[in-house]
Order: C-alpha cells, then structure tokens, then sequence
C-alpha cells in the first residue's frame, strides 16, 4: 500500500485546530489524529515541523483551456502556485445543437493537467436551450452550477433568463453572478456611480432570489455591496468577498481583519486569487518563490488565532466545496477525503528569494501542495506522467451549508 504521513502539523479541521497527524493513502485521506504510528515499513513519513496542514484552495474561475499553439493555459500554474488542488472554468455553448460535443471537447481539452477540475455552463449561452438538454448537462455530466456576468444584468432584470433561473431554482443549481467588471471601472470611485451600481445589484439579487436559485455574487469588495446583498437576499444568497486586492477604489472596502466577524454563519466565501491566461509562461512555470500566496495576503498584519484559521478554511475550501457540490470529496481535511493539502508556513516577515534564483511552482510561504496524495514540492517540474487530473461529478446544492444570515452593521 502506498501510504504517506504528515506528521506534527497544526491541522485546520471544519470546527477546530489541533496538532497532529495526517495519514494518507493513494489520493484519500486515512485518518487524522495524533501519534499517528506508520502502517507499513514502506510509509513515507515528512515531518512537517509545526507548520499549518490547510485543506487546498478551491479555484472555480481558473481558465483552463489551452491556447492554441502553446500548451496548457498558465492560468493552471499560477492557480496551483497559490494552493489550488481543484479548478474550474466556465463554458460557453455557442450551437446549442452541438451542446454535447463541446462538452466532450471541453473535457478532453481540460485533462492534461495535475489538479481535479470541473466546469460551469455559461448562462448567457445556455438561456435558450430546451429543459432535456439542460437536464442532460447536470445529470449525465454533473454540472451543477452556471455562471453570468454583470454586463447581462439588464437582460435578467428583463426576463431574458427567467426559464433558466426557474429551471435551476427546481433543480438547486447554483448560480454565479460576477461583479468583476464593475470594480475594473475607471468610475468606480465616483459616488454617483457606485450607488448607482448598488441600487441595480439590489434589484438583480432580488430578481433572482425571488426564483429560489441559490445564488453566489463574486468580486465583492466594498461594506456597501455586503450590506445590500444581506438586505435582499436570504439564506440560499451567498459572497464571495474579494480580500486579496486592497488597490481598488471602492467605498468601504471589505478587509481581512472581518474574516473573524464573518464566521461560519454568514454565507460568505472568500474570491479566488487572479489566474490569468496568458501565452508566455516559461514553459508553463513562473518564478513563484519571489512572492508570497492568497494566504500571506490574508494574514499577514493580523493576529492569527484558531478561530481565524477555522473561519478563513471554512471560507476558501469548505463552502465553496458546499456549494459547488464536490463536499465532503474536497474542502476539508478530514477521512475519506481526497487528500488535497496545503503544507503553509506563515512569512513572519522574513525575505523570499531573489528574482531568477530559480522557477518554482509553489508561492514562497507554501512548503508543499499535496494534491490527490502526490506531494509536490516548489522545485519539482510537473512532468506529463503526473498530469493525472480527473473530471470530478458534482451534485446539485440540495442542503444549504449555512442556512444562517447575519446582516453586517
């Protein structure tokens, strides 16, 4: 049996911190505890002296496609670079008569890389198809969620979607609405603007709600935004905050220091870090080691106790794994899940090496990226033998993770 076993790490579970073990088997998580003994005199035992054993990133706008004529999109390396050990990309369905076909094709163009993935069905592309055909893409290929961007606002508050909306408030498939371009505006710092903003962001999360549709807003990063989205929408309405760029210029902006305040029962995910598709990669490496992850970004600056660990999890893997319908298979170091880890280490400060020392596929505070059980290290190169991601069959949102709402002051 091919076991490995982390040992004397501060592990994050859903509900505490304690300092332990996690043994492995394969791509599963064994079990976790403390004085964990080796099963086998073949078990790979790393001592990972004190550092933080964290479940991996939940990345669900990853471009994973690739571009043509130069391999797989960069985007996958620097998602992985920040902890990702799940990716997920959007696709549209330009002839919906050949709607099958192009999510075969999405598949096999998805599967030469490390990581699980999976796909949402872009809304706007798909408003039109036949209710079968819908039915088909979640029961036959397990996409449970589609995702609308804020520029087809005006088209939902018109109806244009409402046989969709319908459709996935029956079948408790999430809907992702971005907010992404709103806060790229030149305008977004002008009052007038921004409360413009708000007041149509009220009416499309009230136009949806109303449906039944679970419902999870990205790119939120103003108090403003939080505040109005809690004012309309209920228990099945979720965020996801933007914590990672404090450059935008938006009133109020939302801080890590909240994540305590946020808790478990707020319905609120943190965004993703960016993962751009870009053609110049270095050969699909990019010199990590002179920066620092999502999770530097999240708490540096900020006393870190158990609580915020648990609550800053919970926010990156464990609800997201929820709503995305791929929980208790991924978002949580617990057993029988798929052993996706995160092997931290806090900066405290300290420098990371210098430009071109050398190309590293992890960030500089990530010791190791355990992904389906295969322990990466910043300087190992990801051959095409290891490229073994698989298309993972998500369920439909039937439970609310966290059916709580708390209306932030």
């Amino acid at each position: 049996m091919d076991y490995t076993l982390l040992k004397n790490g501060k592990i994050v579970h859903p509900d505490c911190v304690f300092n332990g073990d996690i043994l492995l088997n394969n791509s599963r998580i064994v079990t976790t505890g403390e004085n964990i003994s080796p099963p086998d005199p073949e078990t790979r035992v790393i001592d990972v002296g004190g550092t933080w054993l964290l479940p991996g990133l939940i990345h669900f706008k990853t471009p994973l496609f690739k571009i043509e004529g130069s391999g797989p999109s960069s985007g996958i390396y620097q998602a992985l670079s920040h902890g990702s050990t799940f990716l997920m990309d959007k696709i549209k369905i330009p002839k919906l008569e050949d709607y099958k076909t192009i999510l075969e094709d999405a598949g096999k163009y998805c599967q030469p890389i490390i990581c699980d993935f999976s796909l949402h069905l872009d809304a706007q592309s798909c408003s039109k198809m036949k209710r079968d055909d819908l039915a088909y893409c979640f029961i036959h290929k397990g996409i449970s969620s589609f995702s609308m961007q804020w520029k087809h606002v005006h088209k939902l508050l018109a109806g244009d979607f409402d046989s969709l909306l319908q459709f996935m408030a029956k079948h408790q498939l999430l809907l992702i609405f971005c907010t992404k371009a709103i806060k790229e505006s030149s305008l977004v710092g002008n009052q007038t603007f921004f409360s413009a903003y708000l007041i149509k962001l009220r009416e499309a999360v009230r136009h949806i709600s109303m449906t039944g549709c679970p419902l999870l807003i990205t790119g939120v990063s103003s108090m403003d935004e939080v505040r109005t989205i809690r004012t309309i929408g209920g228990g099945q309405t979720y965020i996801a905050v933007n914590l990672c760029n404090t450059e935008l210029d938006v009133p109020s902006p939302v801080s890590p220091e909240l994540i305590t305040e946020y808790g478990r029962l707020m319905n609120n995910i943190i965004l993703d870090p960016p993962a751009l598709k870009t053609p110049t990669d270095r050969q699909n490496y990019i010199e990590n080691n002179i920066s620092y992850s999502f999770l530097h970004e999240l708490t540096d600056d900020i006393l870190v106790d158990e609580t915020y660990m648990v609550n800053l999890c919970n926010m990156y893997a464990t609800l997201p794994a929820k709503l995305l319908g791929i929980y208790p298979q991924k978002g949580a170091l617990i057993a029988g899940a798929d052993a996706d880890i995160i092997v931290w280490s806090p900066s405290n400060g300290q420098d990371v090496a210098r430009h071109g020392e050398n190309i590293s596929i992890l960030k500089a505070d990530i010791k190791y990226l355990v992904v389906s059980g295969r322990l990466i290290e910043g300087s190992e190169h990801i051959k095409p033998n290891s490229l073994n991601g698989r298309y993972i069959f998500r369920d439909p949102v039937i439970d609310q993770p966290y059916k709580d709402s708390i209306l932030l002051p």
